[in-house]
Order: C-alpha cells, then sequence, then structure tokens
C-alpha cells in the first residue's frame, strides 16, 4: 500500500505542477485511487484530455521508479 500511496502521490504532484490537474489525490482517509470529479459543471472535452495526461504521468512515474532501483 505505500507504494501506492507513493506513486499515486508522484502522479498528482506532476500534474499539479503542470497545471494540467488540482487536487485530484484520494481523500486522506481513503485508499489510494485519483479523484476526479465530474458532473454538471465539468465539461466532458476536459475530462477526455486529461485522461491521456494521467498515463503519461503514470508512465514516467514508474519509469523514474525503475531508473532509481
Amino acid at each position: 500500500m505505500a507504494d501506492q500511496l507513493a506513486l499515486i502521490k508522484a502522479l498528482v504532484q506532476r500534474l499539479d505542477e503542470l497545471g494540467v490537474a488540482y487536487d485530484i489525490n484520494t481523500h486522506r482517509d481513503a485508499l489510494p485511487p485519483l479523484r476526479l470529479w465530474g458532473g454538471a459543471t465539468v465539461d466532458l472535452a476536459d475530462m477526455a484530455a486529461l485522461l491521456p495526461w494521467i498515463e503519461w504521468a503514470y508512465g514516467a512515474v514508474r519509469a523514474a521508479d525503475a531508473e532509481a532501483a
């Protein structure tokens, strides 16, 4: 679980630093998934545009972990 939390934290940090997504980290008492809010106030195109960024950040974090090992 600690590895999952570290991965999520690094992924969220990368997206935040790039200005792609803010506050998508899970609630502090919840399991380690991402938290994406959707609904009437969220443009579907924005949500669709976010998904490739999440995939990119995941790959970048995993690659950094592999280099560090």
